[in-house]
């Protein structure tokens, strides 16, 4: 097991995989993390006071199937290099949820 920890953030309803396919294939022995980030402040009804909760329920029911489709396509991607990678997905603006991820992790050393 290599001990390289690549983590390839997907936050986006269409993410890009050439990163990820880039981390599978250039360190196949890497442990390899995609993490996608759920952003409840990129809704267009984000300001909305008081907030709309059925909105709110369907929005995140939508974006919830948006991360577990990049999840399954990201194992796909994976499985189809004889690979794995490992899957999570975070809550909050995208730099500062990958910041406190990795943070938290312990995966930053100086």
């Amino acid at each position: 097991m290599s001990s390289h920890r690549i983590l390839v953030p997907l936050y986006n309803t269409d993410p890009p995989f050439g990163a990820l396919e880039f981390a599978l294939d250039a360190y196949p022995a890497a442990s390899v993390t995609a993490l996608y980030v759920i952003d409840p402040f990129e809704s267009d009804h984000a300001g909305l006071v008081p907030p709309l909760l059925g909105y709110w329920g369907e929005w995140y029911e939508t974006a919830r199937q948006a991360a577990d489709d990049a999840l399954g396509r990201a194992t796909a991607l994976a499985d189809g290099r004889d690979g794995a990678v490992k899957t999570d997905v975070v809550h909050g603006r995208a730099p500062s949820a990958i910041a406190t991820y990795v943070d938290a992790r312990g995966w930053i050393t100086s």
